[in-house]
């Protein structure tokens, strides 16, 4: 998973016996794979299920753990490779949570695909922060974010 113009990009890591505990980070820049190990963590190794989501300018992942009520946010962003790599471990409400990110990776939404109930989650620096939760259709799969670069003028004044 890679945004045009960062630096960095996520590998889920497929394996011959299951499912992995690890994540590859890519710098693209030297170079150089870089292996984050997550013990005990039950990674899906594609997209499929919606259990991995890249914030629009590609600098924070969200990866959410198919056993364990967990998810990941995973920094991708500077020029610092020290800076990168970086984990956040969340508690959720359930296993496998389909996953989005919006556009600057502030904010998360997850969707209880047993329940449909999503969560909403502000990612302030101090840390996570559950703000509110809503119904959508039960048996759900995916859910996405659109949002697009602040920066990007789409309304004009004439």
């Amino acid at each position: 998973l890679h945004a045009a113009g960062n630096r960095y990009a996520l590998g889920p890591v497929k394996l011959d016996s299951g499912d992995a505990d690890q994540l590859f980070l890519l710098d693209m820049a030297t170079p150089a794979l870089q292996a984050i190990d997550l013990p005990g963590a039950v990674l899906a190794w594609n997209r499929g299920g919606g259990n991995y989501s890249l914030s629009g300018n590609g600098q924070r992942a969200a990866i959410s753990d198919l056993q364990a009520s967990r998810v990941y946010l995973l920094e991708m962003s500077g020029d610092d490779p020290a800076g990168a790599g970086a984990i956040t471990t969340i508690d959720v409400a359930a296993a496998d949570m389909a996953c989005a990110l919006d556009y600057g990776g502030e904010h998360l939404w997850l969707l209880d695909k047993s329940s449909g109930e999503v969560h909403f989650y502000h990612l302030h620096a101090a840390g996570p922060v559950e703000e509110t939760q809503f119904p959508v259709k039960s048996n759900s799969d995916w859910i996405f974010a659109t949002s697009l670069d602040p920066a990007i003028e789409i309304f004009r004044n004439y």
